[in-house]
């Protein structure tokens, strides 16, 4: 669960006719460049509105698919360079009305994925 807004009418964040992503990434350190990304989209169903404000939402993380096959990556170590941001655009997704700044995101191995 991820809360949005802020004190008296600050950072209020209507949310009808939009849609909202949760956009994740990784940059190449040398020259800024996204070398993987992953876009989920927010359903209504996943919006939590006070009034007519948004007050959070909640979405689950997509794989780590590093190699872009649609399959999840092994995480051998904790990543570096991934981020997450919140992106909400209009409700046919051709224009983006507001992103979030990126947070710091950090896959980690599994205990589960060593076990054999």
């Amino acid at each position: 669960m991820l809360f949005t807004g802020g004190d008296g009418n600050v950072n209020k964040i209507s949310y009808a006719k939009s849609t909202f992503h949760a956009d994740f990434f990784q940059i190449n350190p040398h020259d800024e460049s996204r070398i993987w990304q992953h876009r989920v989209t927010i359903l209504d169903n996943q919006l939590h509105g006070v009034g007519q404000h948004l007050g959070g939402v909640h979405f689950c993380v997509p794989p780590y698919d590093r190699q872009g096959k649609g399959k999840p990556s092994m995480i051998e170590k904790e990543t570096d360079n991934v981020f997450m941001e919140l992106v909400k655009t209009n409700k046919n997704n051709s224009t983006i009305q507001a992103k979030s700044d990126p947070l710091a995101f950090v896959y980690k191995p599994s205990a589960m994925a060593r076990i054999t």
